[in-house]
């Protein structure tokens, strides 16, 4: 049966509303052919298309589409009214993971309680696929987003459809087993998902929508959701155990309460830490890993494809979000932990989407042909930029120390020149551009500051509340 015929089949057999958008027999035959369900076998498994699909297993699917297309997000009365909010929450598609028995999801966890993979039970692994993919097939036919499938390329395609977007086949850190795992990284595969376990798609969906996060384009919906994790997010290891990172299991449970990667639920609705003096519900994520993780898995629940990328600091891997933003642009963040940089706190607060930047700036600060030190300087780049630009609240604390101390008598010996600019701007350009002046004039518009300090100028961030 073809994906266009079981669509339909699906539709009249339990009766739900009629598509709303038309799509080619060709856009058709695209979007099929990059519905990948792998079965197993080597590393990787075994690549199956939708066409390659046992009846058994489009049944299994026709059926999803049905149970999907009943919940509340494509319900007649709310299709005939999509600007209509705070509804109901919607009935859950998928068991929630951290509830889910330890035989059906177990950890992949060294000695030193660092989590590598969680291996999911095949048919546990199927059903979050289906449900999934069913989700982003009905979002897509009920015109739930401004922009198509339609419009990707196959590349673009695979990351939304392509089931290895949400777990990979692959051996354990730990273990030689076999399983579908979400795999914070797998060199051997060039594949890499982040510190996330996946919502229920209808869940994460009903976030989206009653905060308003989908905007008009591609774009402006990422701009948005950057936007909330700037107001929002917590890195967790900040107030995790003792272990250093965040992507170990004592820094783990006592933010979401559970020893797996940060669950997106969790982390959207907030969670108390015990470790915090005076515990209060935060919006807690993994660090880099986990933010960019968190990007993924709410990106694909609107159909915007998200890979998530390595890169090497001082010998720790650290990790970046590519997002495909649609007429084959890309956005990166230099850094999955950006979000919630102190430069990406201002007063005025600047647009969240000018934390990405586009191909060509990735290509000069991070291309094969650039050095290393080079590459990791420049990981700090764009926010800099950025600093520059917009004169984020830290930096003007910053100015105003460095005025306070007598070792920074001019500007060549202060800590905004050297700590921050010197790796990429002379002491000239800074000058040129007016960057102490102006940095001058907005911390006077706070109000006095006679005596140089500090006092008026706005905190960075109270995400917690």
């Amino acid at each position: 049966m073809a994906l266009e015929t079981l669509l339909k089949s699906a539709q009249k057999k339990y009766n739900l509303p009629e598509f709303r958008r038309v799509l080619s027999e060709d856009d058709f035959a695209r979007i099929s052919a990059s519905i990948i369900w792998r079965l197993p076998g080597p590393e990787g498994g075994i690549p199956k298309s939708f066409s390659e699909w046992p009846a058994r297993l489009k049944q299994q699917f026709e059926k999803k589409i049905g149970d999907v297309g009943k919940s509340e997000d494509f319900s007649p009365l709310v299709l005939l009214s999509p600007g209509t909010r705070n509804k109901p929450a919607p009935v859950r598609l998928l068991p929630d993971v951290p509830q889910i028995a330890e035989s059906q999801v177990t950890l992949d966890i060294s000695e030193n309680g660092f989590v590598h993979s969680m291996a999911f039970d095949p048919v546990l692994a199927r059903e979050y696929y289906l449900t999934y993919l069913a989700h982003s097939l009905l979002i897509e036919m009920y015109k739930k987003t401004p922009w198509s499938l339609a419009g990707y390329s196959s590349e673009e395609l695979n990351h939304v459809l392509d089931c290895q977007n949400m777990f990979v086949y692959s051996c354990g850190h730990t273990t030689p087993d076999l399983a579908y795992r979400i795999q914070r990284w797998q060199p051997s595969l060039s594949i890499f998902q982040g510190d996330a376990t996946y919502g229920d798609p209808a869940i994460v969906y009903h976030f989206l929508t009653t905060h308003k996060l989908i905007g008009t384009t591609i774009r402006s919906t990422v701009g948005l959701l950057l936007g909330w994790c700037r107001t929002n997010l917590v890195h967790a290891s900040f107030y995790g155990g003792d272990s250093g990172h965040s992507a170990n299991i004592i820094d783990y449970y006592p933010n979401w309460q559970y020893e797996g990667f940060a669950p997106v639920e969790r982390v959207i609705s907030g969670t108390t830490n015990p470790a915090i003096p005076e515990p209060r519900r935060c919006h807690f994520t993994a660090g880099c890993w986990g933010t960019s993780g968190f990007l993924r898995s709410l990106l694909q629940t609107i159909n915007i494809p998200v890979r998530v990328l390595s890169f090497e600091i001082t010998g720790a891997l650290h990790s970046r979000p590519r997002i495909y933003l649609g007429n084959g642009g890309v956005g990166y963040l230099s850094h999955g932990d950006d979000p919630y940089d102190m430069f990406a706190y201002s007063t005025p607060p600047f647009p969240a989407g000018e934390l990405l930047f586009g191909q060509e700036s990735y290509d000069e600060w991070f291309g094969p042909d650039v050095p290393d030190n080079v590459r990791i300087k420049n990981f700090r780049r764009h926010m800099c930029d950025l600093a520059l630009q917009y004169l984020p609240n830290s930096l003007l604390r910053m100015y105003c120390n460095d005025k306070l101390n007598p070792s920074h008598p001019d500007h060549a010996s202060g800590c905004v020149f050297n700590q921050v600019f010197k790796d990429f701007y002379t002491l000239q350009e800074l000058e040129a551009a007016d960057l102490w002046g102006r940095m001058e004039m907005r911390i006077r518009s706070f109000g006095p500051d006679s005596e140089g300090t500090c006092f008026d100028i706005p905190p960075e961030n109270k995400p917690c509340h």
